[in-house]
């Protein structure tokens, strides 16, 4: 273990990318860090994953063959099933203007997450790990201060 892990708690994080090396890379990166990582390589294989099994967190690549990452990232906000679990972007596409492309409808962003949750890869895995606990920590007090 690296020992970067307070607040982990054996969190379940569901990395989903269409590109094997960064899943793969990904899910080493987490489960080093205490959490538990299961992964997707598209948009519907993420969908089963979350109706089988509700991660804490979504690792989200934003370009994917057939539906995109945003197109996944609606559909979650609009079931209140899944509305409240947090998503960070990851994306392999640094070009200028990218970052403002991803305000989506301010609709799908609830009011305690930053809608400008987005990685480029390479990932700085550090400031990814940073993230990955201060999301999934505030998740945990409010569903401890008050179920759902």
């Amino acid at each position: 273990m690296s020992g970067h892990n307070p607040g982990a708690g054996g969190a379940t994080v569901l990395v989903v990318d269409d590109e094997e090396d960064i899943v793969t890379y990904l899910q080493a990166v987490l489960q080093d860090n205490g959490f538990r990582a299961v992964s997707a390589v598209d948009a519907a294989s993420a969908q089963q994953e979350i109706r089988h099994q509700p991660p804490d967190l979504i690792l989200l690549d934003i370009m994917m063959p057939g539906q995109s990452g945003l197109f996944l990232y609606r559909k979650l906000k609009e079931s209140p099933d899944t509305a409240r679990i947090p998503v960070l972007f990851i994306s392999g596409c640094p070009e200028p203007g990218k970052a403002d492309r991803l305000h989506v409808d301010p609709r799908f962003h609830p009011e305690h997450e930053d809608p400008m949750n987005y990685f480029e890869k390479p990932i700085v895995v550090p400031r990814l790990l940073r993230r990955i606990e201060q999301l999934i920590g505030s998740r945990g007090e409010e569903t401890s201060s008050g179920r759902h």
